[in-house]
């Protein structure tokens, strides 16, 4: 097995609330691509539980923040029609990635199947109406990845909009620019943006010896948030397949 290189952060605000997907991990990135745990539990889930390599009808796929993994795996599916986005695009000159703002999508109503936004939201100080915009933008029954470095120690998602200074909010928030840290409510957050939401568990889907050899972090579990198709009601569940 190759040797994975440490990631992650130690941080007393990180340990006290027991962070999943911010905390310091000895054994996290590969030395090759430079993927991290949270990337690979993204690709294996595209791969692996969705339909993007299915053939048939292409599958439009927008991905903020674009991990280059991720997007040149994205970028080689043939069925994928793929738009790499971010505020500062000129950070990913492996995707190609176009200037987007999470909180203003300057794509119509309706127009993709999956938005993968992955460890983004906890930057942006309006996530409720990035979380709108991510559900205006997909087609009805499309999917978003939506993760987020979460306690689930904490009662409710800790924020205070005075914090501003870099120093303060990596004490409080986990990351210099950090504007939250999110709780378990972070999926009512989601509902109330007019998701539908299951939360994938990859030792309980794909098995132990699975997560293992594919170098996951066995604590973090996936947020699939999903556009209803119809009038369904907003909800959560735990993926237990």
């Amino acid at each position: 097995m190759r040797k994975l290189l440490p990631g992650g952060r130690d941080l007393p605000v990180l340990r006290e609330f027991r962070v999943v997907g911010g905390g310091r991990l000895e054994h996290d990135v590969c030395p090759v691509c430079f993927s991290s745990s949270r990337t690979r539990l993204v690709h294996c889930y595209l791969a692996r539980d969705s339909d993007l390599q299915s053939g048939g009808q292409p599958r439009r796929v927008l991905h903020f923040a674009p991990e280059r993994g991720l997007a040149e795996w994205l970028q080689r599916v043939p069925s994928v029609q793929y738009i790499a986005a971010d505020l500062a695009p000129e950070r990913y000159p492996h995707s190609s990635a176009t200037k987007v703002d999470v909180t203003n999508i300057e794509f119509p109503d309706s127009q993709f199947d999956l938005v993968i936004c992955n460890h983004v939201l906890e930057h942006v100080p309006d996530d409720a109406l990035a979380m709108r915009e991510i559900c205006r933008v997909l087609k009805p029954g499309g999917t978003a990845i939506l993760q987020v470095p979460i306690s689930h120690t904490l009662v409710r998602t800790l924020e205070d909009p005075s914090v501003t200074d870099p120093v303060h909010r990596e004490r409080v928030f986990g990351q210099w620019d950090h504007v939250r840290l999110y709780g378990p409510d972070y999926l009512e957050r989601l509902c109330q943006a007019g998701f539908l939401v299951d939360i994938v568990d990859p030792v309980q889907r794909w098995g132990a010896e699975a997560v293992v050899r594919l170098r996951l972090n066995a604590r973090e579990k996936l947020c699939i948030a999903r556009k209803p198709r119809t009038t369904e009601p907003p909800l959560y569940s735990s993926s237990r397949q």
